[in-house]
């Protein structure tokens, strides 16, 4: 089950990327899942996720989201000016 809703999430966070939506709040991508996975299965799985890098943290400070490393890096490059 761990793979099919690690493989919704990735899917989800692509689309969402492609979109230009490339920061979510770990609740969103829990809820935007939850008509066919358990939220907190969703959540645990997200963490999963972050601790083997297939997702990446973003916070402001105030707020932690998550996104995808490739969006992660082209933030930090951003952020940096070195784009």
């Amino acid at each position: 089950m761990s793979d099919e809703i690690r493989q919704a999430i990735q899917a989800l966070m692509e689309k969402n990327s492609g979109k230009g939506k490339k920061k979510s709040y770990p609740k969103d991508v829990a809820k935007a899942l939850s008509a066919d996975y358990n939220r907190r299965e969703v959540k645990q799985e997200i963490q999963n996720m972050l601790n083997d890098g297939s997702l990446s943290y973003w916070s402001s400070g105030s707020t932690t989201y998550v996104m995808l490393p490739k969006d992660f890096e082209e933030l930090s490059h951003k952020e940096e000016g070195t784009e």
